[in-house]
């Protein structure tokens, strides 16, 4: 049973693999990196790295961490997130990062998870944030419909700033609901239980977080992320031969980015 599972995981990995691989032809894929230039695709493999370790920063800032190097001890699990986020059906890689932060660094899953949360409403922040300078700045160059998009993304703001300012209160009410339709389905007293210890800690955490310092470092941290995101977005298009200008692959890789969340 010890070796069975320690050979889970590599299993699960190669499972992995062979199914993706089932859904790319190689010929394509070969043809593709064949071709790329190199020089663009070492830069922007070099964005990509420093947009995880700048990821790692941004959780060391809602984690409370102390340690100056802490962060980088979680540079992988950055790297297996991005990863398994972007392979896995419905952002289900979403589930990797609590487990490995309980397993790797003995944070409470009701803790991780909710930072997790929160940096997701940052991303959206940072995005629609960048979205809409840079569509001011390329208006001209545009089409009409840009404006009622910008606006929208506008709302999006505004959505994301109430839920981070609410997230305390809702957490708690939901909470409040869970363990009412836990104990209508008749679930276990010990499951009951995990979950209402998850959920203080996620309520905790909010509370915890939701001060001007840590949301204004991580808002930081956040546009950085996606400044740096954009930039190996852009990088890897001049690779395969689609250059664009910079401001014009901010607006539109946000709506893959929003899309896919």
């Amino acid at each position: 049973m010890k070796y069975l599972k320690r050979a889970l995981p590599y299993v699960g990995a190669l499972a992995l693999i062979a199914l993706l691989l089932r859904q790319i032809d190689p010929g394509d894929v070969t043809t593709l990196l064949t071709s790329a230039n190199l020089g663009w695709l070492l830069i922007g493999c070099a964005w990509y790295v420093l947009t995880n370790l700048l990821r790692a920063c941004r959780y060391g800032v809602l984690l409370n961490m102390p340690d100056f190097w802490a962060p980088l001890r979680m540079w992988p699990e950055m790297f297996a997130l991005s990863f398994l986020n972007n392979v896995l059906p419905s952002r289900a890689g979403e589930l990797s990062f609590p487990y490995f932060m309980a397993r790797r660094h003995g944070i409470p899953v009701g803790e991780s998870a909710s930072v997790l949360v929160a940096s997701r409403i940052f991303d959206y922040l940072a995005v629609a944030c960048l979205y809409v300078i840079y569509t001011a700045w390329e208006f001209t160059n545009l089409d009409a419909r840009s404006a009622q998009i910008a606006g929208g993304v506008a709302l999006l703001l505004l959505l994301s700033t109430t839920l981070l300012a609410a997230a305390p209160w809702l957490l708690n009410t939901l909470l409040r609901l869970l363990n009412w339709i836990l104990r209508r389905i008749g679930l276990s007293d010990a499951a009951q239980q995990w979950v209402q210890k998850a959920g203080q800690q996620a309520v905790v955490t909010f509370a915890r977080i939701r001060n001007w310092r840590t949301y204004g470092l991580t808002f930081g941290w956040s546009l950085l992320i996606w400044l740096a995101t954009f930039a190996w977005f852009g990088a890897l298009l001049n690779a395969i031969g689609l250059p664009q200008r910079y401001p014009l692959v901010v607006v539109g890789a946000t709506f893959a980015s929003l899309a896919k969340a």
